[in-house]
């Protein structure tokens, strides 16, 4: 084996997309040249039977470290390993893959920090039903992970059955949303509590059209119906001193929140390091999410970050399923 790192996207982790092209991870998804395959297309998607090496040689984004396995080679010995954050919702499986899914790219919010594409027409549920266990099918797969995104997940109009089907194929299920779809048809009335490890809910308490009754009171009746459920403060520059008052009203509420700074260039300013915020802003980061503000991207190739930035709802599934851990009983 070449020296390196090297990490099971492609083999049982992947990133599909809205069109169904399934990438190696996250960080390459919507990237032409790293597409593996269609979920749709004629010819049957086969899994990789080894694991890839990084063409980056840098695992950068949280979801990839969290959700796939990694391997580093040296001299032809494995010298570093890591394992999913939850290995128990592989427990059981004789072939589980995890993988991120985003159903839409359609969004109600306008944040000017988010890269979406342009929304699309969509596949019907029964188009991806049917797509997905062909894929199960021709490669074994028996269950695994889940991890939903978007765009706003909930504003696929039949994510309610997707989910459904994916959960009676043996898959656990982890879905970041902002709350503002319909949360009682698309998800409540849909699949029940048991199935999930997680529900992420992004708060963006400066975007137009952000509700806070609202947000909070589903937060609270996802947690009265029995969800595990989060608050992903999302933390852009414009946020981030505000985090102090949301924070406040979740843990008085037994929810927990994450505070995870953004990574990108703001009003000509770069934050690439947690040392790039203002002193008020790195106190705010370091009260909120100490754990995240000491960790670190160990799988660089020698290069390292202060703080392991995120710039996708889907960064933050790995950090908050450190919170909640456990697969569905």
């Amino acid at each position: 084996m070449k020296n390196g790192l090297y990490c099971s996207g492609g083999h049982d982790y992947f990133a599909i997309t809205s069109n169904g092209d399934v990438a190696p991870c996250n960080a390459f998804a919507r990237q032409p040249k790293y597409v593996l395959g269609n979920l749709f297309a004629d010819e049957v998607f086969v899994r990789s039977g080894e694991y890839m090496r990084c063409p980056i040689q840098e695992c950068h984004l949280p979801c990839d470290r969290h959700l796939a396995r990694k391997q580093v080679w040296k001299d032809d010995k494995i010298v570093d390993t890591q394992e999913v954050i939850d290995p128990s919702v592989r427990k059981g499986k004789a072939r589980p893959v995890t993988f991120i899914w985003a159903p839409t790219w359609k969004c109600n919010y306008d944040c000017t920090y988010c890269s979406l594409p342009p929304a699309k027409d969509e596949r019907p549920a029964a188009e991806w039903i049917a797509a997905f266990n062909r894929f199960f099918d021709a490669n074994n797969i028996d269950g695994g992970l889940v991890a939903v995104t978007g765009g706003e997940p909930l504003f696929y109009k039949e994510i309610g059955s997707v989910l459904h089907a994916l959960s009676a194929r043996g898959f656990v299920l982890q879905l970041t949303t902002n709350l503002s779809g319909d949360v009682q048809r698309a998800l409540i009335q849909a699949v029940p509590p048991e199935k999930f490890t997680l529900v992420s809910c992004s708060l963006h308490p400066s975007v137009k059209h952000f509700h806070w009754e609202q947000f909070r009171g589903r937060v609270l009746s996802l947690k009265a119906y029995g969800y595990n459920v989060a608050v992903n403060f999302v933390g852009h520059p414009d946020q981030i001193m505000l985090a102090p008052d949301y924070h406040a009203f979740f843990k008085a509420h037994n929810v927990p929140f994450v505070l995870i700074p953004m990574e990108g260039e703001f009003n000509g300013v770069r934050f690439e390091t947690l040392a790039d915020y203002p002193a008020a802003m790195q106190k705010v980061i370091h009260k909120i999410s100490p754990e995240w503000a000491k960790g670190g991207n160990r799988f660089a190739d020698g290069k390292r970050r202060s703080l392991p930035m995120a710039s996708t709802g889907a960064a933050v599934l790995g950090y908050l399923s450190k919170l909640i851990k456990g697969a569905p009983k």
